[in-house]
């Protein structure tokens, strides 16, 4: 069965090519392993809430990107559950956010990741997510 398994890039590479918002966001996929994937953007002018800051649906949807990915490396189908996120502190336009998403913990039907946004060589947590995700027995990318 382990050969079966597809390199952890392969699902991702796979759902990358066919992720619009994901290709809008203009986001990277800048490292894969089973159950973590690093992931980065640039943040743009029509990124900005009314404040001139990252909207937080974009700090979420960077965040459910990167867990989406971490949650399919293993090349079965995983799709997100539930998530939440926290926003401890704020991006402006030019930054260059990095969303690192790691599992926590994998059964057969789901998994639990977290996934913690920053800038690009900076320490302080921009936004902090949770979810879940329920793994189907379809396969990713399908055969």
């Amino acid at each position: 069965m382990a050969n079966d398994i597809p390199s952890p890039a392969v699902p991702v590479n796979y759902m990358m090519k066919n992720d619009a918002f994901s290709q809008w966001m203009g986001l990277e996929v800048d490292k894969v392993e089973r159950g973590y994937c690093l992931v980065s953007l640039r943040v743009r002018g029509d990124m900005l809430n009314g404040f001139y800051i990252l909207h937080g649906g974009i700090a979420f949807a960077l965040a459910d990107s990167a867990m989406a990915f971490a949650a399919n490396t293993y090349g079965q189908l995983a799709v997100v559950t539930d998530a939440h996120i926290q926003f401890p502190a704020s991006a402006k336009e030019g930054d260059v956010l990095i969303a690192e998403a790691r599992e926590s913990a994998r059964t057969r039907k789901t998994g639990y990741y977290e996934v913690t946004i920053k800038k690009r060589g900076g320490e302080e947590v921009l936004a902090k997510y949770q979810g879940s995700v329920y793994i189907s027995s379809r396969r990713n990318p399908p055969e």
